[in-house]
């Protein structure tokens, strides 16, 4: 195994895997919660240097991303409150993370208590970096994810049932 010396992957496998697997993997904190953050490696694609420090640069501006990742998720909502509906009226009971008494849930509401849950970073040709946001982990396993390149552009917001 040849190892790539990278100042924040230490020793992470710079060889093509074989297989779908997590080869690096630390918490950070964000919003006084615990992140986990996972770099997999994918068949026939080797991390390299380029692509982990722009991962480096994204999870180093964590705040901003998330930022970024709720007014993506506000503006996915807000086009089709789908994954809000089936939370707020279709799950019985209501998601601790939400007010029982509410009678309605709006759109900001609901975004500001959707909880980060992980963070799947996967290089190669089309690299990209996955928040995954879910508004009751403890209960459910139903998240919106939202994906960006490794410099940080936003590529899309998705129901990940």
């Amino acid at each position: 195994m040849t190892s790539l010396e990278h100042p924040y992957f230490v020793g992470v496998d710079a060889e093509p895997s074989d297989r779908v697997e997590v080869v690096w993997e630390r918490y950070l904190e964000l919003n006084g919660e615990n992140l986990a953050v996972a770099l997999w490696s994918r068949p026939g694609v080797a991390a390299d240097t380029p692509t982990l420090d722009a991962f480096t640069r994204l999870l180093d501006d964590l705040g901003t991303i998330d930022e970024r990742s709720r007014e993506a998720l506000r503006d996915a909502l807000t086009a089709d409150a789908a994954y809000l509906d089936h939370h707020v009226q279709g799950v019985d009971p209501r998601p601790a993370t939400l007010d029982p008494d509410a009678r309605e849930i709006d759109v900001d509401t609901f975004v500001a208590a959707m909880e980060p849950t992980g963070i799947d970073l996967r290089p190669g040709p089309d690299a990209t970096a996955v928040i995954e946001y879910m508004i009751d982990p403890d209960e459910g396993d139903e998240a919106m994810t939202v994906t960006y390149t490794p410099a940080g552009d936003r590529l899309g917001v998705a129901w990940d049932r």
